[in-house]
């Protein structure tokens, strides 16, 4: 494995980390601020992830001048899409199997978009962070688009990172949930600027680091403070840079020795993303409450998503091999 290969992996698994003890302290009632903070900043590194790795690929082998571009981005997005569902189907088929015994109320018309990697607009009971697939997904078609755009890179990424921060800020003024369109912008300046943001990762002075930290410590206090109550607009843009900053300060400072657990925890973070929200939320099972010592409730709540990671990580590589053999034949 590359050594940029083996970092990420690392952050990835503190990314994943971040997301399963957000939801336990949103859950058991803990501290919502705490909570909202890891949810913020974790989520933000996955995409800021995906956005470093596809960009550092595409400038080192120049991808962008395939032999059919249009017919390799097709086989791209849908080899994402059946990877994705591979993990999310059967997921969704139990899901929805569970609130049929529980008695559990639910729209068919969300489980739907659920399906259809639209969880974003219709959320389910107990599994609101299902949204995550509909932005991974437009990330990807925006990657798609980006890799075969033939201008100034410079440019577009500064556009790209403004622009969609000021359409987040005008739906967020109306109302509307406008999140996605800021993580956007974030993924595609990250994605066209990925060597100069690896550059400044590499050359990071402490004195630098330090800054970082404070910063993030700072936004902790904000959270812990009721910031997201205070200021929805704020409270993203804050985080989706907060996020950012942790994969450049990770990447630095992250080991470049290959560990077991953490690729094997690295091989599962998806699932485990996918599993252990029902977990904490319900509306069936709620481990986040399940006894009065906290450590005892997260100890069951790893433990627990491991397991049912695994089992759904069996399931989904067979399903992909499935989706894979038939995509060949008929290509």
């Amino acid at each position: 494995m590359s050594e940029r290969s083996i970092k990420l992996d690392y952050i990835r698994v503190l990314a994943c980390l971040m997301i399963v003890t957000c939801h336990y302290f949103l859950f058991s009632n803990l501290n919502s601020g705490i909570g909202r903070n890891l949810a913020g900043i974790g989520n933000v590194v996955f995409f800021m992830l995906s956005a470093l790795l596809y960009g550092s690929r595409f400038h080192d082998t120049m991808c962008g001048d395939a032999d059919n571009p249009k017919y390799e981005s097709i086989i791209f997005i849908i080899g994402k899409f059946l990877k994705l569902g591979s993990v999310l189907w059967p997921f969704l088929i139990v899901l929805v199997g569970l609130y049929i015994i529980y008695d559990v109320k639910f729209s068919w018309f969300n489980v739907g978009l659920n399906f259809a990697f639209l969880g974003y607009l219709g959320k389910l009971p107990g599994n609101g962070h299902l949204w995550f697939l509909t932005v991974l997904l437009a990330c990807y078609v925006e990657y798609v688009i980006l890799r075969h755009i033939q201008v100034q890179k410079q440019w577009l990424s500064w556009f790209l990172l403004i622009g969609m921060c000021f359409i987040m800020l005008l739906l967020e003024l109306v109302g509307i949930p406008g999140n996605a369109f800021a993580i956007l912008g974030l993924y595609g300046f990250v994605f066209l600027q990925a060597n100069w943001l690896t550059y400044l990762s590499k050359s990071l002075r402490l004195w630098q680091a330090a800054i970082g930290i404070v910063s993030l410590i700072v936004l902790l206090w904000l959270d812990y403070n009721g910031l997201y109550e205070k200021s929805r607009i704020l409270f993203f843009l804050l985080h989706d840079f907060g996020g950012l900053i942790l994969v450049i300060m990770c990447y630095r400072y992250m080991p470049e020795k290959n560990n077991h657990v953490v690729s094997l925890l690295n091989s599962l973070g998806f699932e485990i993303y996918i599993v252990h929200h029902t977990l904490c939320a319900g509306p069936f099972v709620w481990v986040a409450q399940l006894t009065q010592y906290h450590i005892i409730n997260y100890a069951i709540l790893i433990i627990s998503s491991l397991v049912l990671a695994c089992i759904l990580h069996l399931i989904a590589k067979k399903l992909y091999q499935y989706f894979s053999a038939l995509l060949k034949s008929k290509s």
